[in-house]
């Protein structure tokens, strides 16, 4: 949105209309457009200096979160992984325990 400096001209002179004192055939008229000035909207809220630092803090909150959401999948992702390593390594000391008690009762049978 645009918004200029200065103040809207009050003493706009507009020259063509001078030169040419007939009204316009089409309907459109320039000086009612030229006096609406540079202004906002009248419909446009304006937000106070609370409610704007009120906003950007949420936005920083919410950045925060989703850079913690990405931590977490992150961790979550080295959690299965070693999980699915810890179950291997399970697997295998139960495969060598039985192997071992399998040992032990051959020899006690010697």
């Amino acid at each position: 949105m645009i918004i200029p400096r200065d103040p809207p001209f009050d003493k706009y002179v507009d020259h063509r209309a001078m030169a040419f004192s007939q009204t316009n055939p089409f309907g459109y008229d320039e000086e009612a457009d030229m006096s609406a000035g540079w202004g906002a909207p009248a419909t446009q809220p304006t937000l106070s200096n609370d409610t704007l630092k009120n906003t950007m803090k949420k936005e920083a909150v919410i950045k925060d979160i989703v850079a913690a959401q990405e931590d977490l999948r992150t961790l979550l992702g080295r959690v299965q992984t070693v999980q699915a390593e810890v179950d291997k390594l399970s697997s295998g000391n139960a495969m060598l325990q039985m192997y071992i008690d399998n040992l032990t009762k051959q020899i006690a049978k010697r």
